[in-house]
């Protein structure tokens, strides 16, 4: 995380996949599953910043202050919201695993339907599994080298492609519910499996 901020401070860049491939580029020839580990929580403290991300990584949070924060915010293709969705929920596959990650980020879809909420986003539910997608290989042994390469040349398009900004948001519960009724629902299955067949092939 501090050598993160301190080359942005050299060479400032809102970029989230700028980012990405300074965090690992430097990932190493041997076990690189832990470092790739390191450099999504890093990341996450980067573009999230507060004490929800501390606990991913407990001791962090003083360390992380002592070497500031970026001049300006972190984007995905413009967005403050989904570098923070995508950095994020890479970070938790990590500590809690794929299932889990996975539901979190459905329950703050829905909980962001309710009246106080800025309504469901499937393009929010894109970044997280585009997040979650990225983590699971890059923290697998079998396939962490080749992600971390990977994701030291990554583009802004691979770690979220544009057409699933194009994905409905805004959706009120009473939307959600008549349109798609429950998560269980085929026509919601349906919805994350397309978001799903636009990540990156292997």
């Amino acid at each position: 995380y501090c050598r993160l901020v301190a080359i942005d401070r050299e060479q400032p860049d809102e970029r989230l996949a700028v980012h990405v491939r300074r965090a690992f580029g430097a990932a190493p020839k041997t076990e690189p599953e832990t470092y790739n580990l390191a450099a999504f929580v890093a990341l996450a403290w980067l573009t999230v910043g507060d004490d929800r991300v501390a606990d991913l990584a407990p001791g962090s949070a003083k360390r992380v202050r002592a070497c500031g924060r970026p001049d300006e915010p972190i984007l995905l293709n413009g967005r403050e919201d989904l570098a923070k969705h995508w950095a994020f929920s890479a970070a938790l596959v990590g500590v809690l695993g794929t299932d889990a990650t996975r539901a979190l980020g459905r329950w703050k879809e829905l909980d962001d339907s309710l009246p106080q909420g800025s309504g469901f986003s499937f393009v929010d539910l894109a970044a997280d599994r585009s997040g979650v997608y990225a983590a699971q290989r890059a923290l697998d042994p079998a396939t962490s080298a080749a992600w971390a390469r990977r994701l030291a040349r990554a583009t802004e398009q691979q770690l979220l492609p544009l057409a699933l900004l194009t994905a409905r948001e805004g959706l009120s519960e009473q939307q959600f519910l008549a349109r798609y009724g429950t998560v269980a629902s085929g026509d919601y299955q349906a919805t994350v499996a397309s978001i799903d067949r636009e990540q990156p092939d292997e």
